[in-house]
């Protein structure tokens, strides 16, 4: 495992967009399961669609990032391993 001072600049820069998020993606995730508890389907909705999912669609994309990253990452040090594992 790496340390996050060996991320690489956008894997770094996705994993603190993602801990900026997630505080407020799980407080609205709280906030559309209450409103479905107070049987406010049409507000909770309208919170899920909209606000909850920008944040969503958002760390989505930066999970794609540092995995993309990941595997770039493997295969450089693979095609390195390679001619020294004839």
């Amino acid at each position: 495992m790496r340390l996050s001072s060996e991320c690489e600049p956008k894997e770094g820069e996705a994993f603190a967009d993602i801990q900026a998020r997630m505080p407020k993606y799980l407080e609205l995730d709280q906030q559309i399961r209450a409103l479905v508890k107070e049987t406010k389907q049409a507000d909770a909705m309208s919170l899920m669609v909209g606000e909850s999912r920008t944040h969503n669609l958002a760390i989505e994309k930066d999970l794609k990032t540092i995995v993309d990253v990941n595997v770039a990452g493997a295969a450089r040090e693979g095609g390195a391993a390679r001619p020294l594992l004839g």
